[in-house]
């Protein structure tokens, strides 16, 4: 099996698992609408479909420069697995308190140990991580000869392909990236931290 078959079956094994824990979990005794949280989830389901390239291809237009070396796309499974066992130890750590959203439960209490001793929002934080290892063995974006890469500064840089680096252009979309885009039908797909953006021709 690949890295990036091996990953696809690691993602979709922890997602499954985090459905089914979802029931392990004490009713909340406050939280917000439904409609309040829509745009929260549409985010997060516009960037799985990203992430995973979970939409309509075309080989003319669109190619993928680079694909790390065996060894290192191991390496980005590993991370991967790492981020995604960080959020089940926040999970775990939780126990009943977790929820899929925000809310407050009757015994709601402040948790700072285990992984919150580390950082405040470890399931975030693993998650974030996973989906970069991800993004980086899955690869870069090529169209008309030039490369399309993202940083965490915000800019998209273009750049021409071939064995000298030459900057075409530079581009500040002004949010932080952290995914590689995707081209479909003429148009590119960016996803930053709160935004979903498309680029193409009318």
């Amino acid at each position: 099996m690949t890295p990036e078959r091996t990953l696809q079956a690691i993602w979709f094994g922890w997602w499954m698992s985090w459905l089914a824990a979802a029931f392990w979990s004490d009713r909340a005794a406050n939280r917000p609408g439904a409609h309040q949280q829509i745009v929260y989830r549409l985010f997060a389901a516009a960037g799985a479909v990203l992430l995973f390239g979970m939409y309509r291809h075309d080989p003319t237009t669109e190619g993928v420069l680079w694909r790390p070396p065996g060894a290192i796309a191991w390496v980005l499974v590993v991370i991967a697995v790492v981020g995604l066992l960080f959020t089940w130890w926040a999970r775990l750590h939780l126990g009943r308190l977790w929820s899929s959203a925000v809310g407050r439960k009757a015994d709601h209490r402040v948790v700072d140990t285990g992984p919150y001793g580390i950082v405040r929002h470890p399931i975030y934080t693993g998650i974030t991580l996973a989906a970069a290892a991800t993004a980086a063995l899955r690869g870069t974006v090529a169209a008309d000869g030039r490369l399309y890469l993202s940083n965490e500064d915000g800019e998209m840089l273009v750049v021409a392909a071939g064995r000298e680096y030459k900057l075409i252009a530079k581009n500040s979309l002004g949010e932080l990236l952290m995914a590689t885009p995707a081209l479909s039908d003429g148009v590119m797909y960016v996803r930053s931290a709160s935004t979903l953006f498309a680029i193409g021709r009318r």
